[in-house]
């Protein structure tokens, strides 16, 4: 198993992009969640809103890979696809398959074709019902299959900070900058875990293992920002809200870890 410094390691060795670099723990975090929970060697696996540099990861560790891109008409700029190889440190190269469709309609492969879904930061950018995202990842997964889910928890405390100090709680506007038409990088809905591991169960999956953690420099953290949760958590407690206040250090990271299989 791969420790998160050496997931790191390996993005660093694709030359990513800022976007990569300011993720950088994000990613390595949640593949490392994923490993831990799952072997992954062998795997026949489709990565949906696929990153080459996720990808390099992803086949680092032996995922029999497929990552699907958006297509240019919708996407409005050129993707690789076809292949993508990456080659490691000691000189090995290691390919993977990319299939260009878009994931909100049915994907482009038989039933029962993979091992395993991941969705690493897409859940939250689905236009239409999550549902119908859902039921396809169900249909192309095998009996007992697994979907790996990593996106932004809208109850973490982050959030909760973000909304005392009236700064904007999405990570991602739902519009454009001055709420004008939304643009691929948008988030269309933040899910808290309590949704998602609902929302997955109505789509006929179990969840097998959650958590929730915080992957950013600019989480909340420190004495100042204990101080501040006690403060609250004592408010609670003060006026009898003593669910609230049970409920308050509770799933409360910024990132949400969910990997789910078919159920039986």
């Amino acid at each position: 198993m791969l420790s998160v410094s050496q997931l790191g390691t390996i993005l660093d060795n694709t030359t990513p992009s800022d976007y990569i670099q300011w993720h950088r723990n994000r990613i390595s975090t949640c593949i490392h969640f994923l490993q831990r929970h799952l072997s992954l060697q062998g795997k026949r696996t489709l990565d949906l809103g696929h990153d080459v540099h996720v990808g390099s990861l992803l086949a680092h560790l032996g995922c029999d890979l497929v990552g699907n891109v958006a297509p240019d008409e919708l996407s409005g700029h050129e993707k690789a696809r076809g292949s993508h190889a990456y080659s490691t440190p000691d000189g090995k190269t290691m390919q993977w398959s990319i299939d260009a469709f878009d994931f909100e309609k049915p994907f482009p492969y038989s039933s029962g074709t993979f091992e395993l879904v991941t969705a690493m930061e897409v859940i939250e950018h689905i236009h239409s019902t999550p549902k119908t995202f859902l039921s396809e990842i169900r249909r192309v997964l095998v009996p007992g299959g697994y979907v790996f889910i990593a996106t932004p928890n809208a109850a973490a405390w982050t959030k909760i900070s973000r909304q005392l100090s009236h700064a904007p709680t999405y990570d991602a506007k739902p519009y454009s900058q001055d709420f004008g038409p939304r643009h691929p990088m948008c988030h269309v809905y933040e899910y808290t875990p309590w949704e998602l591991k609902e929302l997955l169960r109505t789509q006929g999956f179990e969840t097998v293992q959650f958590d929730t953690w915080d992957p950013y420099e600019s989480d909340p953290r420190g004495p100042r920002k204990e101080v501040l949760r006690l403060f609250v958590l004592l408010g609670l407690l003060v006026t009898l809200r003593l669910r609230e206040a049970a409920l308050l250090y509770r799933n409360r990271g910024h990132q949400i870890g969910l990997l789910a299989r078919v159920a039986r």
